[in-house]
């Protein structure tokens, strides 16, 4: 049985620049776009949807400068259950989950 894939849509992020930060040897990919004060919208789970975009050009086009960094999925994918099934498994897995959950500090 093959499995049913949500899309990536394609122009979700178009006009953002794809970047990547590093920090504490952890890199992330990050969107950012815009000028004027700095702002950073961290997502939820699943990921960097197109509807996190949607929000984070809204701040673009108000005047600021947005980072989006991805923290977790495929940047601009649409939510759908098993892609947010996979994005919950990789979260908790994570180095990032098990420094919160242990109290303490995370490179992100």
């Amino acid at each position: 049985m093959s499995e049913r894939r949500e899309p990536v849509i394609e122009n979700a992020l178009a006009g953002f620049e794809a970047t990547e930060f590093t920090h504490a040897g952890v890199t992330h990919p990050v969107y950012r776009a815009g000028t004027g004060p700095g702002v950073v919208v961290i997502h939820e789970l699943p990921g960097l949807t197109p509807k996190v975009a949607a929000f984070a050009r809204k701040l673009v086009d108000a005047g600021f400068t947005v980072a989006v960094p991805v923290l977790a999925g495929e940047p601009g994918k649409a939510p759908g259950v098993l892609y947010t099934l996979r994005s919950v498994v990789s979260v908790c897995i994570s180095k990032e989950f098990t420094t919160w959950a242990t109290n303490k500090t995370s490179p992100v």
